[in-house]
């Protein structure tokens, strides 16, 4: 059964035989001779007013599609296939080159027209597989691989997890990334990209264009390590002739290509439009859908003329980290996302197209062609083989995302209706010829010049200004130096004084001291001459009281004598 999770099948029975959608089970084998009920799910049919394919039948409130969204999201696998890939070794399992276009199948309910006319289901799908399986009766089938397969009954967000989600998620880091629409007219192509949806079904039937956007801002507000410039543009390829949606004065853009890159430029450039939130895509959609080329014929009463491409680029630029040396040279990450809603290719004989009808369905004929042509080669080439890129303008602006550096995601639109199974089995061929082909994915990082010139103006103005600042530091210091120089002098011119006093004092010193030594030898031969007579006077003195005491001594003797003699006498 078809694993959308909360999404059922309104159109199976009981038994599990499908009535519309074709989803294959393991109850039963599907009749041709089996139509859908009346009540049975419908993206869409052709009906005047109808521009792209009805709702599914059956509304979603918003928390039942954010309850979805997290779910598929956590299928999301780590190589970064489409969710919901089959686990059998198959085409849908060589995820080992990640440059490898995805290509998913989309089979759209039966329209009214077809119940009415009780055409029989011809397409079955096993989502749980990713096999398609194709009858043209009841004995003849055939069955083919894909990398993912949605029947009538999976929403437009499990789509877009599942083919766009991993693809919106390169670009942000600085691939290219595709993501294209390609079918039978009335298959629903345009309603899987470009539908707007509405607020009555809180959204839930947008397709990829504007989920794109919304997933694009939603992840760049969780990034606080960048900031992001997002830019959109609308072109449409008219009758080999590309023209700006967003300006129709702008109505013949040659196509041109860089020799050093190799990548695609438009001259004059088509309208480029920086997106500020996530409901500006829908106004800028509404109006190009307005400018866009549409028709009426038997398969698609509002069918697209032209292929329309919404280009949008997502420039990163990393914050600034570290200063001076440190600092990291600021570089930008620049993904470009296209989102292609190819014309469908178209029968003269169902469309009975006439007029001017009938040449536009030539142009889209031809150009569709050229890309399977060159999707041939790419698959067949031999070394150095030759690639028809330049048979015509939609090849040449989708050069990058076949055989080139882009992530690519195909998603091909069939109907279930066995009418038409010719047309279904070449679309299922052509999905099966670009799943196929491999892209070498480059990573587009560039020197962020502006940044870096902004940085180098920045540091260049803190320059000029410690320049400033340190002369006029020096013209301080200058003055500083003069006046402690002056300073100093005046010092010097003291300490000069002082030593000029100084040497006169000591000279002084030495003077009183010379005078002192002078004083000090008249004192000293005064006394010694003193000495001298002191010492005449004394041994004077002596002399005289030697000779006193000699004459005492002889008196003394004399009285004896005298006393003795009269006592003797």
């Amino acid at each position: 059964m078809d694993k959308s999770a909360t999404f059922s099948s309104p159109g199976s029975t009981p038994s599990g035989r499908p009535t519309s959608g074709g989803v294959r089970t393991q109850a039963a084998r599907p009749s041709i001779k089996g139509t859908s009920s009346a009540g049975g799910p419908r993206l869409g049919a052709s009906g005047p007013g109808s521009r792209a394919l009805s709702p599914t039948g059956r509304s979603r409130n918003k928390s039942s599609v954010s309850v979805t969204n997290e779910t598929i999201r956590k299928g999301l696998s780590a190589s970064g296939g489409l969710v919901g890939m089959p686990t059998q070794d198959g085409t849908a399992n060589r995820a080992g080159n990640p440059g490898r276009v995805r290509v998913a199948l989309r089979v759209r309910p039966q329209s009214e027209d077809e119940i009415t006319q009780q055409q029989g289901v011809g397409v079955e799908v096993a989502p749980e597989t990713g096999k398609v399986f194709l009858r043209r009766n009841q004995w003849e089938e055939e069955n083919y691989q894909f990398d993912g397969v949605f029947a009538g009954s999976s929403s437009q967000l499990r789509v877009y997890e599942s083919v766009a989600a991993p693809i919106v998620e390169s670009v942000l880091h600085g691939f290219n990334g595709t993501v294209m629409a390609y079918g039978q007219t009335g298959t629903g192509k345009t309603f899987t990209l470009g539908s707007l949806g509405d607020k009555d079904d809180g959204c839930a039937q947008r397709g990829i264009m504007v989920r794109s956007v919304d997933d694009i801002f939603e992840k760049i507000s969780e990034d606080e390590e960048a900031d992001y410039k997002v830019h959109a543009s609308y072109l449409q390829l008219y009758m080999e002739t590309v023209q700006d949606l967003w300006d129709p004065s702008n109505g013949d853009i040659q196509i041109q290509e860089d020799r050093s890159s190799g990548e695609v430029l438009l001259e004059p450039k088509p309208r480029s439009v920086q997106l500020t939130d996530r409901g500006h895509i829908v106004q800028l959609l509404q109006l190009g859908e307005k400018n866009r080329t549409v028709a009426n014929h038997k398969l698609n009463a509002h069918s697209s003329r032209s292929h329309a491409v919404l280009m949008l680029t997502v420039s990163r630029h990393p914050k600034i980290i570290g200063t001076g040396s440190a600092m990291k040279t600021p570089t930008v990450q620049r993904g470009k996302l296209l989102l292609v809603d190819l014309a469908g290719s178209e029968r003269q004989k169902s469309t009975q197209s006439v007029g001017q009808t009938l040449e536009e369905a030539k142009f889209i004929n031809l150009s569709l062609t050229t890309l399977g042509k060159c999707i041939n080669s790419l698959v067949d080439q031999v070394q150095n083989g030759h690639i028809p890129y330049r048979e015509s303008k939609l090849t040449r602006l989708l050069k990058d995302s076949f055989g080139g550096t882009a992530r690519t995601s195909l998603i091909v639109c069939i109907g279930p209706s066995v009418n038409y199974y010719s047309e279904t089995l070449n679309t299922v061929k052509f999905g099966q010829r670009a799943i196929k082909i491999e892209n070498t994915l480059r990573r587009r990082e560039l020197v962020d010049y502006k940044a870096l010139c902004r940085i180098q103006m920045e540091q260049l103005d803190l320059l000029t200004a410690a320049l400033e600042n340190a002369e006029v530091m020096r013209e301080s210091a200058e003055t500083d130096a003069a006046a402690m120089q002056a300073m100093m002098d005046k010092e010097s011119d003291i300490e000069a004084q002082r030593n000029d006093e100084m040497a006169r004092l000591m000279t002084q010193l030495e003077e009183k001291q010379r005078e002192i030594e002078g004083e000090k030898e008249r004192h000293k031969a005064d006394l010694h001459s003193t000495q001298a007579g002191l010492a005449q006077q004394l041994a004077s003195l002596q002399d005289q009281i030697r000779e006193e005491q000699e004459e005492t001594v002889r008196a003394q003797e004399e009285a004896r004598r005298v006393q003795e003699e009269r006592r003797d006498g």
